[in-house]
Formats: structure tokens, sequence, C-alpha cells
């Protein structure tokens, strides 16, 4: 027979009546601890996904406004998309209409045309403005976007970047 080099104490064995009280006790306290873990667990694997879908989602819209920008500063991009097409204010088209009405030739298409090209020669100066916005939001407002209505990043984006677009585009249409 081969003699193992440590030889080992004699096992003593715990008769189970012994381990009883500590199974119960243990068993006593699990499920409290067991039911708050779990909740916890839940709780911030939700607040991690929420992170990660608030992260995704601003990637994606400035993707979008970089598709977007570049779509609409394409010769065309306004005045051949019936969305973004920038239509001749009322008061101006009523006067255009009474003046073609009469038989004149207001150019009104033509009106029409040069305020369209002039919006594509200004619309790529907005995406360095609206790109810096995104980049701006905290991980709270990526979170109330997401869990906002469909039109939520279209008019946080107006919020926080109407008043310097106007100034960084004025110059550039006028």
């Amino acid at each position: 027979m081969h003699k193992h080099p440590h030889p080992q104490a004699p096992r003593r064995r715990v008769p189970l009546a012994s381990m009883l009280p500590f199974c119960a006790l243990l068993l006593a306290c699990a499920p409290t601890s067991f039911d708050t873990l779990q909740q916890d667990l839940t709780r911030s694997a939700q607040e991690q996904l929420k992170k990660t879908l608030a992260s995704v989602y601003t990637r994606e819209l400035g993707k979008g406004v970089t598709t977007v920008v570049t779509n609409l500063a394409r010769p065309g991009g306004y005045l051949d998309n019936p969305v973004a097409r920038i239509l001749l204010p009322p008061p101006l088209g009523m006067v255009l209409g009474v003046a073609r009405d009469l038989n004149a030739d207001p150019q009104a298409k033509l009106l029409s045309v040069l305020m369209n090209q002039a919006a594509e020669h200004a619309i790529p100066g907005a995406a360095p403005i609206l790109q810096a916005a995104l980049s701006q939001l905290t991980p709270t407002e990526a979170r109330q976007l997401l869990d906002g209505d469909k039109t939520a990043g279209t008019e946080a984006l107006k919020d926080k970047t109407a008043s310097i677009l106007e100034m960084a585009l004025s110059p550039v249409i006028s």
C-alpha cells in the first residue's frame, strides 16, 4: 500500500441532528436577504441599462444630425425636399398671389429658390452647434429624452441651440 507523505487526521463526523438548528436559522434568514439582493440586482441592472440606452440614443441622435445636415446642404437639399422646403411667408405669398392675379410677374419662384439656396449654404454651420449641444447632455437629460415622446430630442436641441443658431446662421442667410 502506498503511504501518503502527510497523514490525514481522522475525519470527525458531525451528527445530522446538530446541523438542523443551524440550517433552520440559515433558511429563516435567507428569504429576506435573497429578496433584497434580487431587488438590488434588478434595480442596478435597470439603471445600467437606462444609462447604456441613453448613451446610445445620444450617439444615434448625433449621427442623425450629421445625416440631416449633410442631406440639406446638398444642392436642392431644401427645395427638393417637401418636408424641409422653406415656403414664402404667408403675407408675402398673399402679395405675390395678388400680383400674379393682376398679371404682374413677381418672380415668386426665384425668391423661393434663393431662400432655399441660402438655407443650403447656412446649414453646415449648424452641425457643430448641434453636436456640441448633444455632447453637453448630462446622463439624466439623455434619459429624459429617451423616456420622452418622439419629439423630445428635437425639442431639447431647439431649447439649447435656437438663439445660438440664429446668431451663427443669420449672417450667412442675409
